[in-house]
């Protein structure tokens, strides 16, 4: 069904280089001048080690995409692991770290089911929209959510030795640093 691709292929955009791009450089700056620097550096390593390492493994497997003649979707490159999933799961997942670490306790669930409902449609719009298979979007979301736990464990880490420390810090943990 047409209309069925043209809302894939309208959501699908949320995982566009330029649109995360975008969020990653706005994102970064807010927290730096909110003093969040170690939120702002995590953000950071989360996002370029995630490109970084989607752009490599492209390159090493040099998958061709799948035939799609629907005309609605365009998709360049190889195909695994798809960088729009890889791209969507590092941001919104890092987001929904985020505001954890930043708002209040009840908006914790509904970021993180939104950022989850945003993972998963935007990596299942690029099958549906047949430019990757789906192995290519699973590959996406198991390689940044792994980026993205490693980022946030080593995060943690530091904020705990910081906290440790650091005996005038009066809030341990990630919320100013």
């Amino acid at each position: 069904d047409t209309a069925v691709l043209q809302w894939f292929a309208t959501l699908t955009h949320l995982g566009d280089a330029w649109a995360l791009t975008a969020a990653t450089v706005v994102i970064a700056v807010l927290l730096w001048v909110r003093q969040h620097r170690l939120l702002a550096i995590g953000w950071l390593v989360a996002l370029a080690g995630n490109g970084a390492l989607t752009k490599i493994l492209k390159q090493v497997f040099e998958r061709v995409r799948p035939e799609h003649v629907h005309g609605i979707a365009q998709a360049d490159g190889f195909s695994f692991p798809s960088g729009h999933t890889s791209g969507s799961m590092a941001a919104y997942a890092m987001l929904a770290y985020l505001a954890t670490r930043l708002l209040p306790r009840h908006c914790h669930l509904p970021v993180v089911m939104v950022a989850g409902a945003v993972i998963f449609t935007t990596g299942w719009s690029r099958v549906v929209l047949q430019v990757h298979y789906a192995s290519d979007v699973l590959a996406g979301w198991l390689l940044a959510g792994t980026w993205v736990l490693c980022t946030v464990l080593v995060m943690e880490s530091v904020a705990r030795w910081r906290s440790s420390n650091d005996s005038n810090n009066p809030q341990p943990g990630l919320v100013k640093t």
